[in-house]
């Protein structure tokens, strides 16, 4: 989708490569341009204490992504008719974990400020690269909700030495946003207690319920105003396998479609993340998976905004 214009009147800091830009969407971004979606890589993965690797997923899933067609049949939507830019890749400083999240909101928080952006998506990388996005997203405005949606609570308040690594994000985000916990089967005694304590509210994935009666549950905790924070070890690993931390017995991909098709609709989505892939030689289920998530979230998030095409 490359055009003539000439090169100074693009934007830098998008990429206008179609290897690296999601679906393969290079059309330039240029200066006062409405951008319905922007898109950031995140290759982070620095805390990451068992399957490593995660900082090479937002490549992998923007190359896959490649793979998809543009329109979607159910929703009726075309992603090529709208303005979906993918930003060059986050530049990751040898700094501190506290020092890196901060620098995440920083860029998240100027794109924001030089464009008129629809939804910001963030493609991590480890889950505590979501801190940086709910903060940005977050700061200026009130009654944000934050769905988070993992097999792990996330709660601790310090996990291997810091309290900026991907065992301690829904802490860290808890202490400035109300946050609800979905799709959660493993959880220490002492992050109970202090969702308890908080009042932070945990829909664990509990097979005795239905799809119908989890989504209901889960959402109706939730502010009009919502960021999605998806690990996708919230899937079953037969789905998903390859990420950082994976756990047996997860949510289904009808569910998960469900509950994004119904938060979308009942809610307005201001941003997400999507994290923790381990990107698998030989395998590109899981990269293929994340990239059909993404194109999912846009299409519904167009759908609900009635957003008319420009391309």
């Amino acid at each position: 989708m490359e055009t003539d214009l000439p090169k100074h009147n693009k934007v830098t800091g998008f990429s206008y490569d179609q290897d690296k830009c999601f679906l393969g969407l290079s059309g330039p971004v240029v200066k006062d341009q409405v951008l319905d979606c922007v898109l950031i890589p995140v290759p982070y993965d620095e805390t990451m204490s068992f399957q490593t690797g995660s900082k090479e997923s937002p490549a992998a899933i923007l190359r896959s992504s490649y793979q998809l067609e543009d329109y979607d049949w159910e929703s009726g939507i075309d992603l090529s008719s709208y303005v979906i830019a993918t930003c060059n890749a986050v530049a990751i400083p040898a700094e501190s974990p506290k020092k890196v999240i901060s620098g995440i909101e920083t860029v998240v928080s100027r794109i924001l400020q030089d464009h008129e952006v629809g939804l910001v998506g963030l493609i991590g990388g480890e889950h505590s690269i979501s801190v940086g996005g709910a903060r940005a997203l977050t700061k200026n405005k009130e009654e944000v909700s934050v769905l988070y949606l993992d097999a792990h609570a996330d709660l601790r308040d310090e996990y291997l030495g810091t309290k900026w690594g991907h065992a301690s994000g829904a802490r860290r985000i808890s202490e400035f946003a109300q946050i609800t916990l979905g799709g959660v089967r493993t959880i220490s005694q002492d992050e109970i207690k202090f969702a308890e304590e908080k009042g932070i509210s945990i829909s664990f994935w509990d097979r005795k319920k239905t799809s119908n009666e989890f989504i209901e549950q889960l959402l109706d905790n939730l502010n009009r105003d919502v960021y999605l924070s998806l690990d996708l070890d919230v899937l079953d690993p037969h789905l998903v396998g390859n990420v950082g931390n994976p756990e047996p017995g997860g949510m289904d991909w009808v569910t998960l479609m469900d509950l994004l098709d119904v938060l979308i609709a009942q809610h307005n989505l201001l941003g997400f993340d999507i994290c923790e892939l381990v990107p698998s030689p030989g395998s590109e289920l899981g990269s293929y998976a994340a990239a059909k998530i993404i194109h999912r979230i846009i299409s519904r998030y167009i759908l609900s905004k009635n957003i008319r095409p420009t391309q």
